[in-house]
């Protein structure tokens, strides 16, 4: 259980103590990554699902053509959230477009 204390000089916060400022200050650097990783990530899945659309649209077996880019669209708009330019998206369906029906 959480212990609650109403004595002001007994609630001293962590975070306010100096050995806790540079924990916090690598906690806040490494959260400050995420949306480039995530703007990577989400790059590099646009690049492959249109990819993969591409070489679905060339098998007249498959059917998964749509649904890859609506994968590829998914990931574009998670990449523009995380602050990819339309030039960096536009690139990465260029890419897919690029590997897409002759090969990797």
């Amino acid at each position: 259980m959480h212990e609650v204390t109403t004595n002001p000089a007994s609630t001293s916060h962590p975070a306010s103590t100096s050995a806790a400022k540079p924990v916090d200050r690598a906690i806040m650097a490494a959260i400050a990554t995420v949306p480039a990783e995530v703007r990577t990530h989400a790059l590099n899945q646009v690049v492959a699902y249109t990819a993969h659309a591409d070489r679905a649209a060339v098998d007249p077996n498959a059917s998964t053509k749509a649904v890859h880019r609506e994968q590829a669209a998914k990931w574009a708009c998670i990449a523009r959230e995380n602050g990819a330019s339309e030039h960096q998206i536009t690139t990465a369906y260029q890419e897919g477009h690029h590997s897409g029906p002759t090969g990797d």
